[in-house]
């Protein structure tokens, strides 16, 4: 598991819009448009993984980052 706090997802996006070559409102843009085709696709894997994360609330960027970094196991 990452060791990463909340405060820290402001620097992930620095990393992330600096790696892709954008700018940090691109890379959150781009992750809300990730949240928003999981939260509202019709497919029941999909939505029992997403709920399993964030139950029946959307998540900011912010949340989801921070939520991915410490929930998932690799």
């Amino acid at each position: 598991m990452l060791g990463i706090k909340k405060r820290d997802t402001k620097q992930v996006f620095k990393a992330i819009a600096h790696q892709q070559g954008v700018s940090v409102s691109e890379v959150k843009e781009r992750i809300q448009s990730i949240i928003d085709e999981m939260y509202y696709s019709d497919a029941p894997d999909v939505q029992a993984e997403f709920s399993s994360y964030f139950g029946k609330k959307r998540p900011t960027p912010e949340e989801y980052v921070y939520t991915m970094a410490t929930k998932i196991k690799y």
